[in-house]
């Protein structure tokens, strides 16, 4: 009577074993898309220019990831220069642009992990500089 308790009772705990989650889980889907100009504070799909600076840096950076193997696929428009990311591998895009008229960048990345994908962008308001203020 005994051994059958022990088997039982082991039985149990292997069944139990099997109920108890393991590894990282992925909640793909939370991820959004920040931006900053100048020396101004990350912001969730808009950003503008505090300071007047030229010509201005602007910061991409998705966020709120979870999980590995993600890639990106990252297409900006206006005008601006290419300083450091914006790959398939960088999950932020920095550029340069010049304060000659007031413009935007908008930057779209669809984010990929496991198969999944979204579509994120931001748009960073950039205001034209005369003599090291805002026009």
């Amino acid at each position: 009577m005994r051994g059958i308790c022990t088997v039982v009772a082991s039985v149990g705990v292997a069944l139990a074993l099997c109920l108890v989650p393991t590894g990282s889980a992925s909640a793909f889907g939370g991820e959004q898309l920040y931006c900053s100009v100048g020396n101004g504070p990350l912001a969730d799909g808009a950003c503008n220019q505090v300071t007047p600076t030229s010509p201005t840096g602007v910061a991409y950076h998705v966020v709120d990831q979870s999980g590995s193997g993600y890639s990106y696929s990252w297409t900006l428009s206006g005008n601006y220069s290419t300083l450091q990311g914006c790959t398939s591998t960088t999950d932020y895009c920095y550029v340069t642009t010049p304060n000659v008229s007031d413009h935007e960048i908008i930057a779209t990345v669809v984010v990929t992990q496991n198969g999944s994908s979204e579509t994120l962008s931001a748009t960073a308001e950039i205001a034209s500089v005369c003599g090291g203020v805002f026009c």
